[in-house]
């Protein structure tokens, strides 16, 4: 079960997500299961240094440009960070909830966008 704290830092993380304020295992997704486990590794330090994650741990995600940026990226151009924050499943759904719902409620304002009388060019 979220708790209304936790609801409120999911709805946090996905306007900095759509922002590119922060950096997720989603960004660094290779369709080959070894290739993605081993992007993780090397881009959430911790977790390539033996560090206890949880079974539960589905999602991994830093803040960009923060003091646990390295300087420089080191894998195929990904960042790299000596902290890592973990959500389990059940936070990484609602994130992604969140994220579709704002996504089409962007789509619904785009539809409602209209071109001017004199602006149409057909």
């Amino acid at each position: 079960m979220i708790s209304q704290k936790e609801l409120d830092h999911i709805k946090k993380l996905a306007l900095d997500y759509r922002a590119s304020k922060i950096f997720t295992s989603w960004d660094c997704y290779d369709p080959n299961p070894n290739n993605w486990a081993l992007n993780i590794k090397c881009i959430f330090l911790p977790i390539g240094l033996g560090a206890e994650i949880k079974k539960e741990h589905t999602f991994f995600y830093m803040p960009r440009g923060g003091k646990h940026e390295l300087p420089r990226p080191t894998i195929n151009g990904f960042p790299c960070f000596d902290q890592v924050h973990c959500f389990n499943k059940e936070k990484e759904d609602k994130l992604r909830e969140i994220l579709v719902f704002l996504d089409s409620k962007d789509q619904e304002n785009l539809d409602k966008i209209t071109l001017m009388e004199g602006e149409k060019n057909d």
